[in-house]
């Protein structure tokens, strides 16, 4: 049978054409894939701080009032500065009748966010440092799981148990400071000093002040202001020389002229401290060592 006039056979495309179509479509797939995963990225940047996240902050809004329930603190870890560097005007030097670095080889620091920094830098050994994101006291005082070790989730007794430090440092307070009123948040400060006393009678223990914030910080967010930390830090003090504890005011190694933080020594979320920070505060730590 005649084909009609009017048929046309099907051209066929070339192979090429199919491969190349194929890695068009495979392209447009990865683009979108790698926008999606940079658009995710910036939302996780973007999160409000909390420590600590510090850190990025590690202080977040913690129960308030006489509230019991859980403190829902966005607390991150420490973040990474594009800059560690902290302006030589601004590093204290250790004193010449300094205690050696050695004096805190059996020393153990309890903090936050903030306080992961000492390990995440490489200040102190990890097995120095027991710190966590989103550590606050009124958690501690309900016994939550607050601090993440190799052995899973544990409560503040469970970390510390089987520990014997000769020196216990002491860097918490920061993720109540938004929520707690400090007549409520002191009362939490002095039943974990209190327990971790009794549990090592003999360790010289070393309660510091909550480090400040910088101007921004107190501008952006106004319920981490600093007249409250320094309110905080004058119960701490008061209340040292009860559990046989020495308080250090590292907050007086971190403030510039106005009061605040120094920005030399802040990340950007104006809470959390650039690396060379830590040794500032060591040096603090070894020129006030008993």
């Amino acid at each position: 049978m005649a084909v009609p006039r009017y048929a046309k056979k099907k051209s066929k495309l070339p192979p090429m054409f199919y491969i190349l179509g194929s890695l068009v479509v495979l392209v447009v797939i990865l683009v979108i894939m790698f926008i999606s995963f940079v658009i995710k990225d910036k939302k996780e940047q973007n999160k409000s701080p909390s420590l600590p996240s510090k850190p990025v902050s590690d202080t977040g809004s913690s129960s308030t009032g006489n509230s019991s329930t859980d403190s829902k603190s966005s607390s991150t870890e420490p973040p990474s500065s594009s800059s560690s560097s902290v302006s030589a005007s601004v590093i204290v030097s250790s004193k010449p009748d300094a205690a050696p670095m050695s004096y805190l080889d059996d020393a153990l620091l309890i903090g936050d966010s903030i306080s992961v920094g000492f390990s995440a830098y490489g200040a102190l050994p990890t097995a120095n440092v027991l710190a966590s994101r989103n550590v606050s006291l009124d958690k501690i005082h309900l016994n939550k799981k607050v601090y993440s070790t190799p052995q899973g989730d544990l409560t503040l007794n469970e970390a510390l148990a089987g520990k014997s430090p000769k020196k216990i440092y002491i860097l918490l307070g920061s993720n109540g400071i938004p929520g707690l009123e400090n007549t409520l948040h002191i009362k939490y400060y002095e039943e974990m000093l209190k327990n971790i006393r009794d549990k090592f009678p003999d360790a010289i223990i070393y309660t510091q002040s909550v480090t400040p914030v910088t101007a921004k910080c107190e501008q952006d967010r106004p319920v981490m202001n600093n007249a409250k930390i320094n309110e905080f830090n004058a119960l701490i003090k008061e209340l040292s020389p009860k559990y046989n504890a020495y308080y250090l005011d590292i907050s007086t190694v971190l403030k510039d002229s106005s009061g605040t933080l120094n920005t030399d020594f802040a990340e950007k979320d104006g809470i959390h401290f650039k690396a060379a920070t830590y040794q500032v505060i060591l040096n603090y730590y070894l020129a006030n060592a008993k």
